[in-house]
This record gives C-alpha cells, sequence and structure tokens, in this order.
C-alpha cells in the first residue's frame, strides 16, 4: 500500500511540475522582444542615447553608439513606441506584439529648428521664469494632495512663453523627471506641446515610468493605498470603463450639452449611452465622438464644497439632506470634456492616441500627472 501511495505521489508532482514548466513556458511565449534602430531622418546617421520606451509603461531602454536598441520581455498586445532625443522631435511608431519572431522597427527623428521666439524666450528673466514654472507645476502636476509630493527634478530645461492673447506654453527637447513620493514612481516625461488658454488645457507627451524602491513595508503599503485612490474616478478609469462597456458599474454617467452654462444651472442634461459616442474603429482603436460637451460624473469620489458654495453640477446630481435645506457639503466629481478636433482616438489600454485632440475641465483638469499610473497598473480588485 505504501509503494502505490509512494507511486501516485510521484505521478501528481511530475504532473504538478509539468504544469507549472506548461504555465512559464506560456508565459515566455507571451512575452515579445523588440528590436531595432534610431536615425536621424535626414542624414540617415545612427542617433546615439535616444530614449526609446513603450509609452506609458516601465518598458524603456537607450540606443547604443550605432543607434541600436532592445527592449525584452514586453507582453504580447498593441503599444505605442516612443524615441526621443535632444534636438529632435519626439517620434512615436504604432505596434501590434503577438508571438513569434522578434519585431524589428526603425525610429525616425527629424531634427528640431529653433525658431526665433525660443531665442527671445530664453532670454526671460529669472523672476519671470520662475512665477512661469510655478504656473506649470500647477497645470501639469495638479493641484491635489498628491500634486504636493511631486517635484520636477530638471526644471531648468523647460521654457516658457505667454502669446498676446494670454496663451501659455511650454517647450524642452529634453526629459523632464518627476518624482511622484504620492505614489513611489518617478516619470520621465518627453514633452510634444502644452499649452493652456485659460480655461482648457491641451498637451501632447509620453511617458516612461520608473518604480521607486520603497524603504520599508509601510511606504510601500502607502503607495499601494494611494495608487488605488487616484485611479479611482480617474480619466484614465473611465476610458478603460467606457471601452469594456462597465460605465455604470464602475460609478460613471455621462450627459451631453451644448452649453456650459447649463450644467451649472437649472438645465436638464441628456444622459448619454456607450453606443452613443464610442465606435471600435480597428481591432485597438475605438473612435470617440460627441456634439460640443461631455460632462462626466463620478458618484463614488466626493468632492467637499467650500462654504455656501453651490454645487457646479446639473440639478440631478445636487442632493438634499432633507426638503427646504440647503444643499449638503459634497458633491461627486464632475468633469467636461471637448473635442476640438472633432473626435478622439483611444486604444484598448483607456489610453488617449491623440492628445491635442482632447481638452479636459473640471475635476480631471486638477489632478494631472500627480494622478496617472503607468501600464503596469492594476487596481486592488485585479490584482
Amino acid at each position: 500500500m505504501k509503494k502505490h501511495a509512494g507511486s501516485i505521489l510521484l505521478i501528481v508532482m511530475s504532473v504538478s511540475v509539468a504544469m507549472r514548466c506548461s504555465v512559464a513556458l506560456a508565459q515566455d511565449a507571451s512575452r515579445v522582444k523588440i528590436t531595432g534602430r534610431v536615425i536621424d531622418d535626414s542624414t540617415r546617421a545612427p542617433v546615439v542615447n535616444a530614449n526609446v520606451f513603450i509609452a506609458n509603461s516601465m518598458i524603456g531602454t537607450s540606443s547604443d553608439t550605432s543607434g541600436s536598441f532592445v527592449l525584452r520581455n514586453v507582453p504580447a498586445g498593441f503599444y505605442e513606441l516612443v524615441a526621443s532625443c535632444v534636438g529632435y522631435t519626439m517620434s512615436t511608431v504604432k505596434l501590434q506584439l503577438t508571438q513569434g519572431p522578434d519585431q524589428q522597427v526603425e525610429m525616425h527623428l527629424v531634427p528640431k529648428v529653433l525658431s526665433v521666439d525660443v531665442v527671445e524666450v530664453l532670454g526671460l528673466q529669472p523672476e519671470v521664469w520662475k512665477e512661469d514654472l510655478k504656473t506649470f507645476e500647477k497645470l501639469l502636476l495638479g493641484s491635489t494632495k498628491e500634486a504636493s509630493e511631486c517635484r520636477i527634478v530638471n526644471p531648468e530645461v523647460l521654457d516658457f512663453s505667454t502669446d498676446p492673447l494670454g496663451h501659455f506654453r511650454a517647450r524642452t527637447d529634453r526629459q523632464v523627471t518627476i518624482e511622484n513620493l504620492a505614489t513611489g514612481y518617478r516619470l520621465h516625461m518627453s514633452l510634444g506641446a502644452f499649452s493652456f488658454d485659460g480655461r482648457w488645457l491641451s498637451s501632447d507627451y509620453r511617458i516612461r515610468y520608473e518604480e521607486i524602491q520603497p524603504l520599508d513595508t509601510d511606504v510601500r503599503s502607502k503607495w499601494s493605498s494611494r495608487r488605488d485612490n487616484v485611479y479611482a474616478g480617474s480619466l484614465h478609469h473611465f476610458f478603460v470603463a467606457l471601452v469594456n462597456d462597465e460605465l455604470a458599474d464602475q460609478g460613471f454617467s455621462m450627459f451631453d450639452t451644448e452649453s456650459l452654462g447649463k450644467v451649472m444651472g437649472d438645465y436638464p442634461l441628456y444622459e448619454l449611452k456607450r453606443y452613443d459616442i464610442l465606435k471600435q474603429s480597428s481591432p485597438n482603436e475605438w473612435t470617440l465622438r460627441f456634439r460640443k460637451y461631455l460632462v462626466v460624473t463620478y458618484d463614488r469620489k466626493q468632492i467637499a464644497l467650500e462654504g455656501n458654495q453651490p454645487a457646479p453640477e446639473p440639478r440631478r446630481f445636487r442632493e438634499y439632506s432633507a426638503p427646504g435645506t440647503r444643499l449638503r457639503s459634497t458633491r461627486p466629481m464632475l468633469s467636461i470634456l471637448s473635442l476640438p478636433k472633432g473626435s478622439v482616438l483611444i486604444d484598448s489600454h483607456g489610453q488617449i492616441l491623440n492628445q491635442l485632440a482632447l481638452r479636459i475641465s473640471g475635476d480631471w483638469a486638477k489632478e494631472g500627472l500627480a494622478s496617472q499610473l503607468p501600464l503596469e497598473f492594476q487596481p486592488g480588485s485585479k490584482r
């Protein structure tokens, strides 16, 4: 009997080992290696020390003396590959990674031409530049509690300007490094465009994330909790829920309006469904299109009102503690989107593929980079 028990145990152990090996092989098979070169688009010469990374992820490297680069262990899927370097315009390529041979890519970087207005910006007085930096930090990082725990490590690489119409702009041809001690990430940002006209923020950038190693388990636990908190109700959370048709389950509602005044007043708003505004344009891309303004509310995160401030939200979302009493002191999150180009593309990760095609106002405009997380992040309920 003992002999048979031992045989059965051996068989079970062998099957267990085989299963673990097959799982490991399946995981390895779903990983892809990307190889390629970064070259100057005009001279065809290799670009040395260019930053090459999967947009908004923790996967990245630098090109060597021959312009070559290798990215290993990239999960199969749809991504945007980014290359940037001092003196060049940022370049992006869409990739569909599948199991099989290594993916080979050639990235072309177009040299930047220094314009007259850039020279003028460089001549600004230090006091003016410092004030512009404060404006940029608030617009980029946000005005939340998490934003107060972020800092730009190399602000000296930034230049600013304000045109006669009051439009504020920032630019740089270097990577901007940001430390976010609220969520435990170091961000390396390649900036394409950044402008603010007094109401709408328009920006185009790509980020490579680097996880900061926590000093102890308490810090790790705090960062994990913060990441879940900033994700809940964020713009990225909304787009993920929209693509996956989980808006109601995730606490989001959408409304259509042609006037911002109607958002704040006692006007009925038409509630939208996913099929009203979202169409799949390819296996990995979705087109978001609506009339003038899209109002989005998130009822699982409440925003505190100051004093007797009226709730800046449609009447149907105002909550009273009892008949005849004043409005309660909190309201659901509320944000407003507009489409200056008529539509915007979103991928299956919930990422915006053409950032300048979207303008943001309301609570989402206050969040900024302090509330953004890498592609690898999974909320607690899905880990």
